[in-house]
Parts: C-alpha cells; structure tokens; sequence
C-alpha cells in the first residue's frame, strides 16, 4: 500500500465468482480484528487473467484469492509459487509484495489437513485420495509431509495417473504407497515402494 490513509484492499477472481463464500468469511474477520480492508469479488475469465493480475498488482491489492479454472494457470503468471502450489501446480492465494510481484501459495492441502486434525490423527490410519486434480494433488503433498502411513491413489478419471503416484512417492520423507488398489471402476496405480504397475478395476468392491 502507498499511503496508510488508504484501504487495504484484498479480492476474490473467480469464474464463475457469483456464490463464492470466500467475501462473507473474509469481511467476517475484517470486522472481528477491527481492520480496515476491502473485500472485493470480481468475475474473470481465465483468457484474461494475465490482464488481471497485472491489475491486481498495479493498483497495489494486498493480495488475492483466486479460484476454479484461474488457479492452474496462475503458476504461470506470477514471480514465483511456494514449494505446494509448484508440487500440485497451481495456486489459490497471490501475495503482492512492496517490489510489485505477486507470489502464488496453494492453501487448500494444508486447510484440508487441519480439518481433519480436528476429528482425527492423519497419521493413524492410511488414507485414500481419489482423484489426480489439484485438491487431490495439494492433500497427498500434506498428508505425505504430516507422515501418513499409507497413501492409497484411486483415480477413475485418469487413464495414467503414474506422474502423480511417482511424484508423491519422490517428496522426501514419503515413499508413500498406493498398493494395494482401492476398486473404483477406473484406472488405478499401484506403486509398492518402487513398483509400479496399472491395472483396470473390473469390480466395485474393496
């Protein structure tokens, strides 16, 4: 911010935006911490998202939250991104610094881990991802670095998800395994600590 007697201002770019409870939960800590800030919402199509986040910058947004199809691209678009938002690449939260870059974080593994901490230890007990997306991406990486047990990939929609289950068995400290197959229907890796092969799951049952 270049002058204190301005307001801080943060916002949500979506597309779509409408619905998105990101400014209800924001203004709602605003108001709790007595802070002058601004939240805004705002529509973008992913073909202009270059020209938005140039804006984002220029008018010296404290930052910004960026959501559905905006958050892969943006990896691309900014200075740098933190060790999660490169590891799933994309990005869901946009630091702007004094120097004018914006920097992409990825929250949404680490969120998700600590929900789970609030009814259960996920270091217990294995766990199951189904799906190779971003979400699915961020909370392998969370969940590999917290030191799950086992981690089981499930993906029906992904024909090779191999890049992923040898991405999560590559993070340091992980070796995470995806054996045996959960049954989904769809394609499934199984990796036993170096092995991999694929199989088609034929039935429905575990």
């Amino acid at each position: 911010m270049t002058n204190p007697a301005l307001q801080e201002v943060i916002a949500l770019l979506g597309h779509p935006a409408a619905g998105n409870p990101a400014q209800y939960l924001f203004e709602r800590v605003v108001a709790r911490d007595s802070l002058d800030w601004r939240f805004l919402t705002l529509e973008v199509v992913p073909e202009r998202l270059p020209e938005a986040l140039a804006g984002i910058s220029a008018m010296g947004f404290h930052g910004c939250l960026l959501a559905g199809p905006l958050r892969q691209p943006a990896v691309n678009l900014v200075a740098s991104v933190s060790p999660a938002a490169h590891f799933a690449g994309g990005c869901n939260l946009l630091e702007h610094h004094d120097d004018g870059r914006l920097i992409g974080h990825l929250t949404q593994g680490r969120g998700l881990l600590e929900a789970i901490r609030l009814h259960a230890d996920p270091t217990a007990a294995p766990a199951v991802i189904i799906g190779t997306g971003l979400l699915a991406r961020a909370t392998a990486l969370e969940l590999t670095l917290a030191g799950v047990p086992e981690l089981l990939i499930a993906d029906p929609w992904d024909d090779d998800p191999t890049d992923f289950v040898s991405a999560v068995n590559a993070v340091e400290g992980g070796h995470r395994s995806a054996d045996p197959p959960v049954a989904t229907g769809g394609f499934l890796m199984r990796d036993a600590l170096g092995s991999r092969e694929r199989e088609r799951a034929d039935t429905h049952n575990c």
